[in-house]
Formats: structure tokens, sequence, C-alpha cells
């Protein structure tokens, strides 16, 4: 049986930058400048610097309201151009694209992350999601 190399890629935080559209949500949803402009680096997974831990659940109802939310993330693209560059050059090798991403408004999951990775070039022979 042959050896495959398997590489394993998160979507969020490592070829999509969610925390940009996030802190975009928490202004929307909080008020403007409730995140500063280029800001990123939270210090949890709820942004509790930011974020009363008393909403976040109204964050997320925005979110899962929203048609197609995740076809609004930007990709990171030097990231996303760098393993571009390596899933061409190592087709023998698979990627595995994995989230925890939640279902929202709009088409389902898979069809909106099968349109992200396409846009940018991702979805090829040897990855999956």
């Amino acid at each position: 049986m042959k050896n495959t190399l398997k590489i394993t890629m998160d979507l969020d935080g490592v070829l999509f930058n969610f925390s940009k559209k996030y802190g975009e949500i928490i202004n929307q949803v909080l008020g403007p400048n409730t995140v500063p402009e280029g800001f990123d680096a939270p210090s949890d997974w709820d942004w509790t610097d930011h974020v009363p831990k008393d909403r976040v659940d109204d964050l997320w109802k925005v979110i899962n309201a929203t048609e197609d939310f995740w076809l609004t993330i930007e990709p990171h693209y030097e990231n996303c151009a760098a393993l571009y560059r390596f899933i061409v050059d190592h087709p023998e090798v698979e990627v595995h694209y994995v989230t925890a991403r939640a279902e929202t408004a709009g088409q389902p999951l898979v069809t909106q992350i099968s349109q992200s990775l396409g846009r940018i070039g991702l979805l090829r022979e040897n990855t999956t999601i």
C-alpha cells in the first residue's frame, strides 16, 4: 500500500480572515469603534476584550441570519498563494480542509466553502472538504 502525505488545513485564521469580518460584526451590533480598525488579535475565541459574554449570542444571530455569510470572508492572500503553489507543485499530496463553521442562511455550508476555495484556486483534484 502506498503511503500518501496528507495535510489538514483550517479555514478561518489560516486561509480566511474571519477576525476581520467578526470585528465588523461586533462594530455593527455593539457600536462603531468597539473594535479598533485593523485589530485582529483577540485574546480568546469570543473576543471578551471587546465583547461582553452576554452579547456573543447576539453576534452569532447576525452571522447565522446573513445569507451566504461565509462567502463574505476575505482570504489571507499570502497563505492562499503559498498553499496554491504547494498543491500545484505536489499533486500527490492530499489536502483536507477542516472547519467548525456553522450553517448560515443561504446556500449550504459545503457549497459556500466550495465556492470560496474555488474562487482562489484551492479546490483541486487533490483536495477535499
